[in-house]
């Protein structure tokens, strides 16, 4: 910020150095000064103002001013996708804040609902509608509602368990040699 305020602040200086050379440029030769000084005097003006000029030029290829009217209206144009996207950004952050939220009282409580449900076993709403409706799944309805119990949707979670390898080797090994199963 400081920055851009003192690169501006230097080219309003070199604007009033080349305005003060156009305006010396174009006045009429005092009274008590002698060609030399005169010529002197207007060479070093109009040195000046092609400073002034050189750094405005340099300013624009540095961006530190709009070159034309179109470069304008496209920097309006980004400012205004800039904006866009923040906001998407922020409303992404925002759900994600209260997913964090929700997961953090779904670790505090025991009996939860169906959103907390769905939050918990990564099932959507509509999918754990069917499956109590199916009673797959444990569940308790009171006043129309729906409430789980954590514990019990855990363990319905896990009540599957898929056996490794190894383990399979294992009981198979078992069986032939004692002719039962474990």
């Amino acid at each position: 910020m400081r920055t851009a305020i003192a690169k501006r602040a230097l080219l309003a200086l070199l604007c009033l150095w080349g305005f003060a050379a156009v305006v010396w440029i174009a006045s009429d030769p005092g009274a008590e000064v002698s060609d030399t000084e005169f010529i002197a005097q207007k060479t070093a003006a109009a040195a000046a103002l092609v400073a002034c000029l050189a750094a405005a030029r340099m300013a624009q290829r540095r961006r530190w001013l709009p070159d034309t009217p179109e470069k304008t209206i496209k920097t309006k144009e980004r400012r205004i996708i800039m904006i866009e996207e923040i906001k998407e950004i922020r409303s992404y952050l925002e759900k994600r804040l209260d997913r964090i939220e929700a997961a953090m009282l779904l670790g505090t409580k025991e009996i939860i609902g169906i959103e907390e449900a769905a939050l918990l076993t990564g099932y959507k709403v509509k999918g754990l509608y069917t499956l109590t409706s199916e009673k797959r799944i444990p569940h308790y309805k009171k006043n129309g509602k729906l409430y789980f119990r954590k514990s019990e949707l855990e363990a319905w979670l896990t009540e599957n368990k898929v056996l490794t390898d190894a383990k399979i080797r294992s009981k198979a090994v078992t069986y032939v040699v004692t002719g039962r199963m474990k």
